[in-house]
């Protein structure tokens, strides 16, 4: 998921880089699909009329109704479990208090996961998706795909493909030649029983094409990522495989010699170095070279997934295979041979779902889990007291809502105006708005600007104060020819359009007059629309973490210095470059902050709350504030 962006392409003054998070919001509605296999059973149904008649009306489109389909899934829930009145069973239904389901859960073998978005295509990349489709995407890459070494709920490195973990301190990884010569060298060892679905070996051979894919660019342009900071990776033998960095001379001459792809390199100083180097391609999957290695040198890798059918029917090196993927449903088969070991569970069955038909499927007992992630977590949440469900969460994500401000506004060019609108702003109040009382918890982390600018209504009015701001006849501040109304510019979402709506109304009693724009996500972060074009004074939006805080940080100071030097900046980066530990690391980034902080072109609003509902006899799976998908470790997972 998201790295920096593409050096030939202008980045947008926003934070990430690739396309997830932009997808986050552009896919936060998917189109709406036909969910033939599972219906509200109708006992269930009379029993939410009785204590409720606020049904969506059918006519609505799906995409327009989640937070009532949420709140009638909870309703239902409510009313089945507490029994605020007494239902109805049709005979046939399940039985609505989980007591009893049509089949005994895990009975069957099979594991039943509700998905929050339907997946478009499978193994790209595992990159940290945030948004449904990319949430169920990672799901099923997940079981299928297989890395070199994958990261775990904790945000460690814990082996796949290969043996081991390697590091400076295992001798796995080291240093070679002298001077500008000197390069940073990482070998892996395959399993020797890594074998594909179709019963072929994993090879070195297939790491090194891997490599190759990776540096392709995809339909999202360029990704400056550890595959680009490589070399050159070569096979030493069928299981064996070296991969070496760029040193300091053969970094500045593949910038010169490659400007749009490798230019970052061009200010390298040093052998070039890589935090995620224990993972090999942290960024990739492994791919067979005996499948897809017939294509052109150039093809990007999504058009040759697309062109190959990879992309619906993948061979990987995981714990399962694809057995059917028709309609919403996608049927898994357990690999006897996977290298790590033959999975407890035979088989698992993934359907797309709605919040509401993710919750009473799993107190029929239709799911064993389900993930209820952002705006569905409460929904999650909600299900504590059913009969034969765990419910783990809600925890923070690393994933979050963010305010930009236009440091080039001429109303917002003095800090003090930036300070006082944070102070002015009730983030428990937007969180509360966004998530409801069970989740909002959860969503608000405090980080370093945060905790400098909390809810103080009375320091914010003594900001504007000071900055001479005062309030007018006409109830606005003025100051001089200044323009006191802010364009505050969001989705048209409809949770971004009452969040908006609750900014403005905040910042009314301080004589701060805002007017909401809503865009499709599509034209707001696309190249020429207004968040590039700086068409704003506010701006609202969502940022999926890569999974690296620092690199995230820098790439957002990196953004809003756009073709402005700064040695502070370059100080930073440098350092991170070569900065190998968590404890170097978490140093820069308390620098990072505090530069973010003096800065104060943006700031959280919260964090996205998740949560997991799992069947109570379905053990191994782990929640992650990650984006690793909650199917990491499927193959260990066990019945209780």
């Amino acid at each position: 998921m998201p790295m920096s962006r593409s050096t030939s392409t202008p980045p947008v003054p926003s934070v990430s880089s690739s396309s997830g998070w932009q997808a986050e919001w552009r896919r936060r509605s998917p189109t709406p699909t036909s969910i033939a296999w599972t219906s509200i059973p109708s006992g269930m149904l009379r029993s939410a009329a009785s204590c409720s008649d606020d049904l969506p009306n059918a006519s609505e489109p799906r995409a327009m109704i989640p937070r009532r389909i949420v709140a009638l899934a909870i309703f239902v829930l409510f009313c089945t479990i507490a029994a605020c009145t007494p239902a109805t069973v049709a005979p046939g239904d399940p039985d609505p208090s989980g007591s009893a389901t049509a089949t005994p859960r895990l009975g069957d073998g099979i594991v039943r996961v509700a998905l929050d978005g339907a997946p478009r295509r499978l193994g790209l990349a595992p990159r940290f998706a945030s948004d449904p489709i990319g949430r169920a995407e990672r799901v099923i890459d997940n079981l299928v795909m297989a890395q070199l070494v994958k990261r775990n709920d904790a945000g460690q490195p814990e082996t796949d493909l290969a043996e081991s973990v390697p590091t400076l301190a295992n001798g796995g990884a080291r240093f070679d030649g002298e001077g500008a010569e000197r390069r940073m060298t990482v070998r892996f060892r395959l399993r020797s029983n890594a074998r594909w679905s179709d019963g072929k070996d994993v090879t070195s051979a297939d790491v090194v094409f891997s490599w190759q894919l990776a540096r392709r660019p995809t339909g999202e342009g360029v990704v400056v990522d550890t595959a680009q900071r490589i070399e050159r990776v070569t096979a030493i033998d069928d299981r064996t495989v070296a991969f070496a960095y760029y040193s300091h001379s053969s970094a500045r001459a593949a910038a010169i010699g490659a400007p749009n792809r490798l230019g970052f390199l061009l200010g390298q100083w040093g052998p070039t170095l890589d935090p995620r180097m224990s993972y090999g391609l942290p960024d990739s999957w492994i791919y067979p070279r005996h499948l897809l290695g017939g294509g052109g040198a150039d093809e990007p890798l999504d058009a040759l997934l697309a062109r190959t059918g990879f992309d619906r029917r993948p061979v990987g090196a995981g714990p399962y295979g694809i057995e059917r993927w028709q309609g919403d449903e996608i049927r898994l088969r357990a690999r006897t041979d996977f290298h790590g070991g033959k999975p407890t569970f035979p088989a698992i069955v993934a359907r797309v779902t709605t919040p509401a038909e993710r919750a009473i499927g799993l107190v029929n007992g239709q799911f064993d889990l389900a993930v209820f992630e952002g705006d569905d977590a409460a929904a999650g949440v909600g299900l504590q007291r059913a009969q034969g469900l765990m419910v783990d969460g809600p925890i923070p994500t690393d994933d979050e809502e963010v305010v930009r401000f236009n440091t080039a506004s001429p109303a917002l060019r003095d800090a003090r105006i930036r300070r006082a609108i944070l102070h002015a702003i009730d983030r428990r109040a937007l969180a509360v708005d966004r998530f409801t009382e069970r989740a909002a918890s959860a969503a608000l982390v405090e980080d370093a600007i945060g905790a400098v600018t909390r809810n103080d209504p009375e320091r914010a009015r003594q900001l504007l104060r000071e900055a001479g701001w005062q309030i007018g006849n006409v109830d606005v501040p003025s100051r001089g020819v200044e323009r006191p109304t802010l364009r505050l510019l969001t989705t048209a979402d409809p949770a971004r359009s009452r969040q908006a709506a609750l900014i403005e109304s905040t910042l009314a009693p301080y004589g701060i007059h805002v007017t909401p724009t809503r865009v499709a996500a599509d034209a707001l972060f696309a190249p020429g629309g207004p968040l590039a074009r700086s068409a704003f004074d506010l701006a609202i939006y969502g940022v999926a973490s890569t999974g690296d805080r620092l690199s995230d940080m820098l790439d957002r100071l990196t953004a809003e210095s756009a073709n402005r030097p700064d040695s502070r900046l370059t100080g930073l980066r440098a350092r991170a470059e070569i900065a190998l530990e968590g404890t170097e690391r978490q140093a820069i980034l308390t620098d990072a902050d505090a530069l973010a902080a003096e800065r104060l072109f943006e700031a959280r609003l919260y964090v996205y709350p998740r949560a997991i509902v799992r069947a109570t006899s379905l053990l191994g799976p782990r929640i992650s504030g990650s984006g690793i998908g909650i199917t990491w470790n499927a193959a260990r997972w066990a019945r209780g």
